[in-house]
């Protein structure tokens, strides 16, 4: 078995693996959550009619579906895994193992969900300050787990 700290992307199998992403692609994780956040606020202020439900559907489509493509017409039998320390954020995001996608999708339905309640009570500038600080630091975790374990 492969040492955790050179496992590859097609290999990863733990929550600590996660761990593992360059700070890069831990950085485009956070940017992704945060701004759905504040097109979600501005969906929620909106005249459209369109609810929680529909609104984490369509969140979750748009981060899926480019995977789902990518691995149906690029991913080829043989295709080159690269060790998850070494990835590249454009080149790697269609190859991680499903469960990578499905708690990644969780995560940002959480963020949805959490933040179309929020948005949805009266406005109060503290209470989506600390939603966006709250997302940045659990969103972050791969990244300052990193430090913690050291």
């Amino acid at each position: 078995m492969a040492r955790r700290e050179n496992v590859r992307l097609n290999e990863m199998s733990s929550l600590l693996d996660l761990g593992l992403f360059p700070l890069a692609v831990c950085a485009g994780a956070v940017v992704n959550v945060v701004f759905t956040i504040v097109i979600t606020r501005l969906i929620r202020h909106s005249a459209w009619s369109i609810d929680l439900a529909e609104w984490i559907a369509i969140v979750l489509a748009a981060n899926l579906l480019p995977v789902g493509a990518l691995r149906l017409f690029t991913l080829k039998p043989g295709a080159h895994y690269r060790p998850v320390r070494e990835m590249s954020f454009i080149a790697d995001q269609h190859k991680f193992p499903l469960w990578v996608y499905v708690l990644a999708s969780m995560n940002m339905a959480a963020w949805v969900a959490a933040s179309w309640i929020v948005f949805g009570k009266p406005d109060d500038p503290r209470i989506h300050l600390i939603l966006l600080v709250a997302a940045l630091f659990v969103t972050s975790f791969p990244a300052w787990a990193r430090l913690v374990r050291r």
